[in-house]
């Protein structure tokens, strides 16, 4: 019953012409950043700044739109219990390339703050193998994550 009101709240707030599966990948995409901003129990401002940027970067949207996305995805990513919600839409609507700038994002999240917290290492494995990352995509996008 719960999920039949969210649902019929998001048709209501979603923006004259944007389709379904457009937005829960906007959402799904800012609630994994989400989770990854918080994996290690505190919410890092560095860690906030780049979710933000990494929902404009990825999403190509400008910062008025990003900030509803962001918000967006901190409820669901609130609400959830589970990663499969999210990376089963990834996996679904986005290509392999797609799919791994989202782990690189997970990566870069995981970095700003200068350190990797086992929960964030698991956190991006988890959803690296529900999106069936090859796991020399999933090295090299780490690789790519810490150096930028």
């Amino acid at each position: 019953m719960l999920r039949f009101v969210r649902e019929l709240l998001a048709d209501v707030r979603r923006p004259a012409g944007e389709d379904d599966s457009h937005r829960q990948v906007r959402v799904a995409v800012a609630a994994l950043l989400q989770k990854m901003a918080t994996a290690d129990f505190s919410e890092h401002p560095n860690e906030q700044e780049e979710l933000r940027l990494a929902v404009r970067r990825f999403l190509d949207l400008q910062p008025e739109e990003a900030a509803e996305v962001v918000e967006d995805g901190r409820r669901e990513a609130v609400e959830s219990v589970s990663l499969y919600d999210f990376t089963e839409v990834l996996h679904r609507e986005l290509d392999l390339e797609q799919k791994v700038e989202v782990v690189e994002l997970l990566w870069q999240i995981a970095y700003s703050d200068g350190e990797i917290h086992p929960h964030e290492e698991h956190l991006v494995r988890k959803v690296a193998g529900l999106l069936h990352i090859p796991h020399h995509r999933f090295i090299a996008a780490k690789q790519r994550a810490r150096e930028s």
